[in-house]
């Protein structure tokens, strides 16, 4: 608008009205377009900033402000050098000689100490030229790369690890593409195997394993590659090298790779030739074996020994007892008659007694008469303490027919009545069997009370060494045992007294009522001892007794001492 005036002096408003409305909306659109791309800027989770000709900061997005720490337009204007210091310059300044010598230039770097934070940076310069093809400015796009390179470095140190465990264990590796049926392998494995080369049909490896294998291996092959297995294969297999024939044994391993569907695409692992390992492992094995067989063989001569010694020490101990008690017969039983001899020759010598001579020489004749018996009682036991070593077949059942017609006048005059079937053959001394159960029976027919027939009843049962071990604390021989009771219904004794009646001499009633030395039970033991048995009583007062007798089950030949 504007004022006129006329030749008059009259002034006039003049006004020209021009139409904008394509511009003003060209100037919007731009705004908008403007905005837009602000808003772009500032949503893409990178840092986009502009740099001109001179390398100062033009613009720049949010990002850039936080990663940078910065508030407004703090870094426009300011260069490259100014802003991020000389350090990261030096190290930016090779790649923007590239961009604004008119390339797209890409890198990555650690982050300038600036930002304050440490990550890793993916940059890229884009080049911004006028028409003239003259780089006027540079676009700069920088994204966030810190979790994928960490990513990354842990994968190469995995690697690494990998390629080192494989070059130290001596590995060979391999991997079958399943939908091909093509084999990969390294070249180690190609030369354990024997392989020309290093791709090849699958069935083409597996021919080399030994038939007696092949079985085995293909099926836990296959069932790691089946849907819903955990894709583990695991196999120990041998194999004919492909070019010398020789045996090899292969431990192999792998994992199968699935799709999403749980099909299988690949597998693949590695392979360790370990010949040299089972080698060594067959000759440790075998080296063991002889070593355990010959300590075997060592300790059973040491049992043996031990046994040996055991029995001895128990034949020692058993020795003692019986010097002790020899030693209390000269000391007791055999001086009580010596003691009577000699006081009733004194009332001889004296005549002075006022006793009838024929009674004194009586008195003086029982005494030496019961001296003569202790003395050939001792002579008797004194022989078993080194027994007889040849052993005969012994027929417990004839034996105890032949005993039982020695007692014929007893036995007829008291109604006495034996009892016996199946009675063991066995191998043993058979004058000292005979001894045994002719004390067993002859004691029997003489403890019995008054009032009552003897009645005696031998069996025998089998038993395995293990059953028998049970029963005694003395060292056994590795045989089984015959168990033979022998029961009779006498007067019995009080059980306190089941190890007194086999001492030698020790007698539980006066020589009046029941006569005798006191040694027959004691020889029995002894008898038994030396074939290697046991033996012990069972009793009550009124109600029998029962001698248990433990003889081997011996293999014709020498009794083993």
């Amino acid at each position: 608008m504007s004022v006129v005036m006329d030749q008059l002096g009259e002034k006039y408003i003049t006004a020209i009205a021009i139409d904008i409305t394509d511009q003003k909306e060209k100037e919007e659109k731009l705004l908008a377009s403007e905005a837009h791309l602000q808003l772009l800027r500032d949503t893409v989770p990178a840092m986009i900033f502009y740099l001109d000709q001179e390398q100062r900061y033009v613009t720049y997005n949010t990002v850039f402000k936080e990663w940078f720490s910065i508030e407004g337009d703090q870094a426009v204007g300011k260069t490259v050098r100014e802003f991020l210091g000389e350090a990261a310059y030096a190290k930016t300044l090779p790649h923007l000689k590239i961009a604004y010598g008119g390339k797209q230039e890409k890198y990555e770097m650690f982050a300038p100490s600036r930002m304050g934070i440490k990550r890793w940076l993916s940059i890229v310069y884009t080049p911004h030229k006028n028409p003239k093809g003259t780089v006027v400015g540079l676009i700069v796009h920088a994204t966030d790369i810190t979790q994928s390179k960490l990513a990354e470095f842990a994968l190469r140190e995995s690697e690494s690890k990998l390629l080192s465990a494989v070059e130290v264990a001596q590995l060979g590796t391999w991997s079958l593409d399943i939908a091909t049926g093509i084999s990969t392998v390294s070249q180690r494995h190609a030369d354990m195997f024997g392989l020309s080369g290093t791709v090849m049909p699958a069935e083409a490896i597996r021919t080399l394993i030994r038939p007696s294998d092949y079985k085995r291996v293909t099926e836990a092959f296959l069932g790691a590659q089946k849907q819903g297995s955990n894709g583990s294969y695991e196999a120990e297999y041998r194999i004919m090298h492909g070019k010398n024939g020789r045996e090899k044994v292969i431990h192999a391993v792998g994992r199968t790779h699935f799709d999403e569907n749980g099909n299988a695409l690949f597998i693949s692992g590695t392979t360790q030739d370990i010949t040299i390992y089972r080698e060594l492992q067959l000759a440790l094995e075998s080296e063991v074996e002889v070593r355990t067989n010959e300590l075997a063989v060592v300790l059973k001569e040491l049992q043996e020994a031990n046994k040996e010694l055991e029995q001895s020490n128990r034949a020692l101990k058993h020795s003692n007892e019986e010097l002790a008690q020899f030693a209390y017969v000269a000391s007791h039983d055999l001086q009580e008659p010596l003691r009577k001899i000699q006081i009733f020759a004194a009332m001889l010598q004296d005549g002075n007694s006022g006793r009838d001579p024929k009674t004194i020489i009586g008195k003086i004749t029982a005494s030496a008469a019961r001296m003569s018996q202790l003395i050939s009682d001792l002579l008797a036991f004194s022989r078993l303490i080194q027994p007889e070593k040849n052993l005969q077949t012994v027929d417990l059942n004839r034996l105890m027919e032949s005993i039982w017609t020695d007692f014929e006048l007893t036995v007829t005059e008291s109604g006495a009545e034996l009892d016996f079937d199946n009675l063991p053959v066995l191998q043993a001394v058979g004058l000292q069997m005979n001894q045994l159960f002719y004390n067993l029976v002859s004691n029997s027919l003489k403890f019995i009370s008054p009032d009552r027939a003897p009645r005696i009843k031998i069996s025998s049962v089998l038993l395995p060494y293990e059953q028998a071990a049970l029963l005694s604390s003395s060292v056994l021989l590795s045989v089984n045992y015959f168990h033979i009771s022998f029961i009779d219904n006498g007067i019995g004794f009080e059980k306190d007294h089941e190890q007194q009646i086999f001492e030698i001499f020790k007698r539980l009633h006066v020589q009046t009522v029941f006569p005798g030395s006191g040694i027959g039970l004691a020889l029995c033991r002894r008898i038994v001892m030396n074939h290697q048995g046991f033996m012990y009583a069972e009793s009550q007062i009124g109600q029998g007794s029962t001698f248990h007798i433990f003889l081997p089950d011996l293999p014709a030949g020498e009794i083993q001492y």
